[in-house]
């Protein structure tokens, strides 16, 4: 997996007309948008960008409404300090309302882990309450047969998070594809392309060997291609965005692509900001 050296960064960031981090109106969302640009490659893109909201996970609530604003990124999948498992049905309708009044678009929690049947339970119960159609999470390989049976009841997708060298399940998109290969089709995969990166392996690769099964993806760079990397400014690091975005482009994916940056919580907009201008800078050469 190559590095993209620092002229090739410089030359993205500069075709992606990055904005100001300065706050802005929601509306428009302009990332990926066919009717607000002519860029060959972005017109070519089927898939649009989103949030997971782990990266902001020192913002309150309202901080993070206001941070989506900035980023000009109205998709979002909500980790539980944004999104409270403790909350009554109630509440996570009316908090889910609030933020789809405000131009936003909520589309799964996550990630949800899922060790038990009865934790199973309560992530459906959960993201049904909250009136949503996806869950990432990490069901644990003895209740999948459990979680299986859930979807159907529900309606609910269940996209696996792989989460590479951390001794958790799935810990490349392979493996969860061989374990749901045969079972109901919205039970499919989160490849976070970074975990892949840190487990050694060639996130393009992967993904065109499970690319029936994505029901969503995460994207952030990493500092090394080892379990040791940490998330670093796009560009700095082990992941070929360029590689994985034409990989994408090729598969015709069409869901969601949500930056998960780590680092700098206590101010993450810049960052993501910047990784968004990056890959609309890639997708623009394509």
């Amino acid at each position: 997996m190559k590095k993209k050296s620092e002229n090739n960064r410089r030359e993205f960031l500069k075709a992606a007309g990055l904005i100001s981090l300065a706050p802005v109106s929601l509306s428009p969302f302009d990332f990926l948008s066919n009717q607000k640009t002519g860029a060959k490659g972005i017109n070519k893109a089927n898939f649009e960008l989103g949030v997971a909201s782990w990266g902001l996970r020192k913002l309150d609530f309202e901080e993070v409404i206001q941070a989506m604003k900035d980023m000009q990124i109205k998709n979002i999948s909500l980790k539980s300090m944004h999104l409270p498992f403790e909350f009554s049905a109630d509440e996570l309708e009316n908090r889910i309302e609030k933020m789809r009044a405000e131009g936003l678009n909520p589309y799964a929690p996550g990630v949800v882990y899922m060790k038990t049947k009865e934790e199973a339970d309560r992530a459906f119960e959960y993201t049904k309450n909250a009136g949503l159609g996806m869950i990432v999470g990490v069901p644990y390989y003895d209740i999948l047969d459990y979680v299986e049976e859930k979807i159907k009841n529900y309606d609910i997708q269940v996209a696996i998070h792989c989460h590479g060298p951390d001794n958790l399940p799935y810990p490349s998109p392979v493996d969860a594809y061989e374990r749901i290969q045969n079972r109901d089709e919205r039970l499919g995969i989160c490849v976070d392309v970074a975990h892949v990166v840190r487990s050694g392996l060639n996130p393009s690769e992967q993904i065109r060997m499970v690319k029936d099964r994505i029901l969503d993806m995460h994207i952030w760079d990493v500092s090394e291609a080892s379990k040791e990397g940490k998330a670093v400014r796009p560009g700095k690091g082990a992941l070929d965005f360029e590689e994985v975005l034409k990989t994408l482009v090729d598969i015709g994916y069409s869901g969601y692509l949500s930056i998960e940056y780590g680092s700098e919580p206590e101010n993450p907009v810049p960052a993501c900001i910047e990784t968004k201008g990056y890959i609309n800078g890639i997708l623009s050469t394509i």
